[in-house]
């Protein structure tokens, strides 16, 4: 899982602003179920409690008839691995304001049958009118807890002490002291995902 959102079991909600919000995640799998689910005030903020809501949005990816409106990128072949981008549909249930949603993948093996599931994550879809849109924030911070994993991302950003606990994104990012657009970014994040480009470390 990559965007929007970040795991539900994280004790912070991030907001985001774009009712069309692009939902990216990685499998081994070109075959999936997406599901996406609106928090009702009984579900109390329990994920399990809030996927046994009616589904706000299911889309089924066992066929190709989905390429046309998702993206798909591959990143490997031994083993295989896919990243998936998908625009959610101005034709699908609107997100309503202020609203918490749950999203979650399921992977399907040739014969349609679920072979692995995936955490289930969140987010709050923000009034724009109260706030300023930033999808790069969100992103970029998804994209950093990809890089780092959970539990380096944890030690650093989430638990009490973390060196960067608190932290909040500021405005530009740069790369060998020039800014970088999100899109360079991302380019990059698809490089390292198919294994082109690796991360290593540097001593003083």
């Amino acid at each position: 899982m990559i965007s929007p959102g970040q795991r539900a079991d994280y004790p912070e909600i991030i907001d985001v602003y774009n009712n069309q919000p692009i939902f990216q995640w990685q499998s081994s799998s070109r075959f999936f179920n997406f599901k996406l689910y609106e928090e009702q005030p009984h579900n109390n903020g329990n994920p399990q409690s809030v996927i046994n809501n009616e589904v706000h949005f299911e889309l089924n990816g066992s066929d190709e008839s989905f390429s046309s409106f998702i993206n798909v990128v591959e990143l490997g072949t031994a083993p295989a691995l896919f990243l998936f981008q998908m625009t959610y549909s101005s034709s699908a249930m609107e997100l309503k304001p202020n609203f918490n949603y749950y999203w979650k993948v399921e992977a399907l093996d040739g014969s349609g049958a679920i072979s692995t599931e995936s955490e289930i994550w969140r987010f709050k879809y923000a009034d724009p009118a109260g706030g300023v849109s930033n999808v790069d924030h969100q992103q970029i911070v998804t994209i950093l807890q990809t890089l780092l994993g959970d539990t380096k991302y944890e030690e650093l950003f989430v638990n009490e002490g973390g060196a960067f606990k608190g932290f909040t994104y500021g405005g530009e990012m740069y790369l060998n002291g020039n800014v970088i657009e999100f899109n360079k970014l991302h380019e990059i994040f698809v490089n390292f995902l198919a294994g082109k480009i690796e991360i290593g470390t540097i001593s003083y």
